[in-house]
């Protein structure tokens, strides 16, 4: 399990990114899935672009989903984050997808150097658990978990 090991409270100007209202508003949250996120985006340095994937979108599905266990995919240009629950099929085939795209290994998007590979967690109120793209994808369930297409290929 990741956990933050600075006793030092973060603040807006060690976070990737300009200082915006919505980085701020992101470090305020009590949220300790966010704040495990935010401090693996200093440890990490990224997203370097798009930061607000993860000050604004991440924040706003965490609020949407109180204390639910999710995928995280940390990358150079950006964040993605979903439940570990989805809501239907498709929207569990939906995140596998993006989850394989992001692998490295995705025939449409090839990333050679492991440095560059995205990282993919596991979040829950405990922290980040840091896991591969295949662990990730095999964590996304619909409710009820119905098989989909991709299943039966």
């Amino acid at each position: 399990m990741i956990q933050q090991t600075s006793t030092q409270p973060l603040d807006a100007a060690s976070l990737p990114g300009p200082d915006t209202t919505m980085k701020r508003e992101a470090l305020l949250s009590p949220d300790p899935r966010l704040q495990a996120m935010l401090a693996e985006a200093v440890r990490v340095g990224w997203p370097a672009a798009f930061e607000n994937d993860l000050y604004q979108h991440d924040l706003s599905i965490l609020e949407a989903h109180p204390d639910e266990l999710m995928v995280w995919i940390l990358r150079e240009h950006g964040t993605h984050l979903f439940a570990m629950e989805c809501e239907s099929a498709g929207q569990a085939t939906y995140a596998r997808a993006v989850i394989r795209y992001w692998s490295g290994e995705d025939k449409l998007n090839v990333i050679l150097s492991p440095a560059e590979r995205p990282k993919f967690y596991l979040v829950s109120s405990g922290g980040l658990a840091e896991t591969t793209a295949q662990e990730a994808a095999s964590k996304i369930r619909s409710t009820p978990d119905t098989p989909s297409r991709e299943d039966h290929a």
